[in-house]
């Protein structure tokens, strides 16, 4: 029988490293979480951060982080995947017994945000925009699910020549 949302229950967090290339699972062993916050808002260009305090050794570089939300109620237990995050670690604290450690966990899209293109460059008119948009996206290591689209350029597009442009400017551009 599933969690009954309008009974008590209790709820945790935990962290699970994740692999960028295969997007495989690991758990981060005896780390704890204690508090934080999550933030979604599509007024935001990256839509998604959080920031949570972990106790015990925790390194995730190179690897993502994914949050969890673990529920139980008597003999019930659900688990909901909060979001796959890019961790920095803001301070380090040592009292003799464990590390206590203020992690920003920013968005994925935080990534492309950061990326920038090599040389401008120009897209044609009548290039499909979503695939284009995706290419980009998968091109730098991103896995893409989006929906067909016969929406095509009206015209040209030329990318690349401001130096702060990002892939995600352009991508936001394309769609």
């Amino acid at each position: 029988m599933p969690i009954d949302w309008t009974r008590p229950y209790s709820a945790s967090q935990r962290l699970a490293l994740v692999d960028r290339a295969t997007g495989a699972e690991t758990p981060c062993g005896d780390v704890l979480v204690r508090g934080g916050t999550l933030t979604r808002d599509d007024g935001t260009q990256c839509k998604e951060s959080a920031s949570v305090t972990v106790v015990g050794d925790f390194d995730p570089d190179p690897m993502l982080v994914r949050l969890y939300a673990d529920f139980s109620q008597g003999a019930e237990s659900q688990s909901v995947a909060l979001g796959t995050f890019v961790a920095s670690i803001d301070s380090d604290s040592y009292d003799g017994a464990a590390h206590k450690l203020s992690v920003t966990l920013d968005g994925r899209l935080t990534e492309l945000a950061q990326d920038g293109f090599e040389a401008p460059f120009t897209v044609e008119a009548g290039t499909p925009a979503v695939a284009y948009a995706q290419a980009i996206a998968e091109q730098a290591g991103f896995a893409v699910v989006a929906d067909p689209s016969t929406f095509c350029l009206s015209q040209v597009r030329s990318y690349g020549l401001d130096e702060d442009q990002s892939k995600l400017d352009v991508i936001n551009d394309l769609l």
